[in-house]
């Protein structure tokens, strides 16, 4: 047997030792580092950026090509790409968040959840409306149960199950070894008009809460939607930092704590509201008339496609934006400060490739005269200029002097057939002075 010289013996101590340190270093790097998106500013601006940080002023910290960048959240309309929910249990919240997380137990007036990134929670049934136990492959499906439990109508505890029938009655607390062990709950109990039932979660799609005992939250003041890797989504108020630890606040008044390296991590979405930016899909409009093609009649859809279901654009879920259908037109008064309106133009996943329109924004200026300040180039289902499953087109119109602005969706060389047109996104940008921060 050959003996290793002591000096061969060290170095390769020390490059192994080199190697080793180099890869844990590169790990603990990874850990902090959140996902790469592109950057939208109000003032129109768009850069490719690694969120870095979030201060409890709500200040951004962007590492870009060229270096770092601080903004404040109310000059950003977005950040990342925001992912579908395809990972159950998602509880949702009334203040329209979606929360991964395992269902533990049911008590007579809390949810015990375990989180992945937040850990053991306890929320208020007040605050939670329903639980997808269940996603399905297809879009439509999901995006109807999504709207089932949502809806406010109801007046009883509902369980949708996975053969598509629905049970109704009131759902009694956790009785049984769910109680005592530390794992997921296996079986719910409902309080029927026919007598007691249980039904095993696995048989359960989804769980809507009476509607009528949920606490609405307050709306208005800066809002951002964190969006996460596996498809969450919360509407988060307020941000509060205390060593390494970061504690988000609701709109609904749910606290979420969890270590900020890891929360980095696991982001990859923001989008602000009630800073510098009015969606144009959280204000009335002052008028709206669909032109038939031949006899049906379209609504347009407030942050959501023509069918109700969630706005798609390729990959990605839009939370905000309008939809229309070719011929229509829809008109909005032009907030106080406004200087300028923005949207990303596409046809939504539901048109399936097809459909052909054309975009176009009208402008009522103090004369009171109607005047085109915007118009798109023809948008197809299948050219290379804006398919349904590409990327959007964007949309800039300065505002100065207008009253009122109109927009309009015109059939182009397919008559009206699959013209599913969205206004991604559609907004109003404020100056700061008049952004209410």
């Amino acid at each position: 047997m050959t003996r290793k010289h002591p000096a061969r013996k060290a170095f390769a101590a020390w490059c192994c030792m080199g190697v080793i340190g180099s890869v844990v270093c590169g790990f603990a790097s990874a850990r902090g580092m959140a996902a790469e998106g592109v950057v939208k500013t109000a003032d129109g601006e768009t850069f490719s950026g690694r969120l870095e940080n979030i201060d409890s002023q709500w200040n951004l910290r962007f590492k870009t090509s060229n270096g770092r960048r601080v903004l404040p959240a109310e000059d950003i309309v977005r950040w990342g790409e925001r992912r579908a929910a395809r990972r159950a249990p998602m509880v949702l919240l009334a203040d329209g968040s979606a929360l991964h997380a395992d269902v533990m137990r049911l008590e007579s007036d809390h949810l015990v959840l375990e989180s992945t990134l937040w850990g053991r929670l306890s929320l208020p049934l007040a605050v939670v409306r329903g639980v997808v136990f269940r996603f399905f492959s297809e879009h439509a499906p999901a995006d109807r149960l999504l709207a089932n439990i949502a809806r406010s109508d109801a007046r009883r505890d509902t369980l949708f199950l996975t053969n598509g029938e629905q049970v109704v009655g009131s759902l009694a607390p956790t009785v049984g070894p769910s109680n005592i062990r530390d794992t997921p709950l296996e079986i719910f109990l409902l309080e029927t008009d026919e007598g007691r039932v249980f039904i095993p979660a696995a048989r359960i799609a989804a769980v809507r809460f009476n509607p009528a005992l949920v606490r609405e939250p307050k709306t208005g003041g800066l809002r951002v939607t964190f969006g996460f890797r596996e498809g969450s989504w919360l509407q988060v108020a307020a941000l509060e930092k205390v060593g390494k630890q970061t504690t988000l606040v609701l709109a609904a008044g749910v606290r979420l704590e969890a270590d900020s390296l890891a929360l980095l991590k696991a982001l990859t979405f923001l989008q602000t509201t009630g800073g510098r930016v009015v969606y144009l899909s959280d204000l009335s409009a002052v008028s709206y008339k669909h032109i038939p093609f031949f006899q049906q009649t379209w609504k347009y859809g407030r942050n959501q496609n023509l069918f109700g279901g969630r706005l798609r654009v390729g990959r990605e879920v839009f939370a905000k934006g309008i939809s229309m259908h070719s011929t229509s037109r829809l008109a909005y008064r032009v907030p106080r400060g406004a200087t300028a309106f923005d949207a990303e133009l596409a046809l939504d996943q539901t048109a399936h490739g097809g459909g052909s329109v054309r975009f176009r924004v009208y402008l009522l200026d103090a004369d009171a005269a109607w005047r085109v300040a915007a118009e798109s180039p023809v948008v197809r289902g299948g050219a290379p200029t804006v398919r349904g499953n590409e990327a959007a087109l964007s949309l800039h119109v300065e505002l100065k002097g207008a009253r009122a602005l109109a927009l309009i969706v015109d059939f182009a060389d397919q008559g009206d057939r699959q013209d599913h047109a969205d206004w991604l996104n559609a907004r109003f940008i404020l100056t700061r002075s008049t952004s209410g921060r």
